[in-house]
């Protein structure tokens, strides 16, 4: 999402389950990369949301990543959008699924 000067990309989770973290996390840095060089645009990422019900081993690998982001949108002066607080401990704003927010979450 581009508004005035301004992008923000979030950050989603399809590939998580693919167990290859640190091949995720170097995508995620190419295409941050390549963005940054593209655009003169302020960038924000916004960070993936953690997941209900989706047992520690896919906990785990998003709470590396957003941690991962964190740092690297600090490093490089990027802005960065907390999902991972605003909905910590929050499974009313998820569906069913425990993956998606519903959408009264995300207006």
């Amino acid at each position: 999402m581009v508004l005035g000067n301004a992008g923000v990309m979030h950050v989603g989770t399809n590939n998580i389950s693919d167990r290859r973290s640190e091949v995720l996390k170097k995508h995620y840095q190419t295409l941050l990369d390549t963005t940054r060089n593209k655009t003169d645009a302020r960038i924000a990422i916004s960070v993936p949301l953690h997941t209900c019900r989706r047992g520690s081993d896919w906990f785990s690998r998003l709470f590396a990543l957003q941690s991962c982001l964190c740092s690297w949108c600090t490093l490089n002066g990027l802005g960065y959008v907390d999902n991972w607080s605003s909905f910590w401990e929050q499974p009313a704003l998820y569906r069913m699924d425990g993956l998606h927010p519903i959408k009264r979450a995300i207006h």
